[in-house]
């Protein structure tokens, strides 16, 4: 059920208790083409074979994702789990490729998802998230949060500066910090810290 029930009220009828917020996170996997040796630290999930680039992988799984998101992972945990079954209740983050999905679901999901961190993502190419681009009233007016953070020494660091910089032109409000570090668990650990309390205030 979405909501429980609390303590009784005055007439002895129980009082609706608020369900939880509830948070999404995705890790990453391999963000670059098999002949790139540059790869996350960490659990390491390759490219299935003859899926192609990153490029071409990459967007055709965010909206795999995204569609077993709205159809089934939502419904389910919402008729399981005491959560709120509120857009301003779900957040969505993710790493590396998980940051992909992300940003993903911030412009093609605002709707469903109003809290999103990116850490350390590979940005999705702006075909694939046109929706929210070409929409930045909406996307400003359903996300209370878009938090995006990368290192300095990350090899997605310049992609995500002109991802950045894209969002910027489009009017889009967003947060974009940069920090010490590469693409690693202590880095997106630090994140996960300074976005975690952010969420639902």
């Amino acid at each position: 059920a979405a909501e429980g029930e609390g303590a009784p009220g005055p007439q002895g009828a129980p009082v609706p208790r608020p369900g939880r917020p509830t948070v999404a996170f995705l890790y990453g996997g391999v963000v670059a083409g098999p002949a790139d040796r540059r790869r996350p630290r960490g659990r390491l999930h390759p490219v299935p074979p003859g899926a192609g680039s990153f490029e071409a992988y990459g967007p055709a799984n965010s909206a795999a994702l995204c569609n077993e998101l709205a159809q089934d992972i939502v419904p389910l945990v919402e008729s399981s789990y005491k959560v709120a079954g509120k857009p301003r209740s779900r957040a969505f983050a993710g790493l590396s490729m998980g940051g992909h999905h992300a940003l993903t679901v911030s412009m093609n999901h605002h709707d469903k998802f109003n809290w999103i961190g990116a850490f350390s993502s590979a940005p999705p190419p702006t075909n694939s998230i046109a929706a929210g681009l070409d929409a930045p009233d909406a996307v400003n007016r359903d996300l209370k949060l878009l938090w995006i953070a990368c290192g300095k020494k990350d090899f997605l660091f310049q992609r995500n500066n002109e991802f950045n910089a894209l969002l910027k032109s489009k009017g889009i409000k967003h947060e974009y910090v940069e920090t010490e570090g590469d693409h690693s668990w202590p880095v997106w650990r630090r994140y996960l810290v300074e976005f975690s309390p952010r969420l639902f205030r």
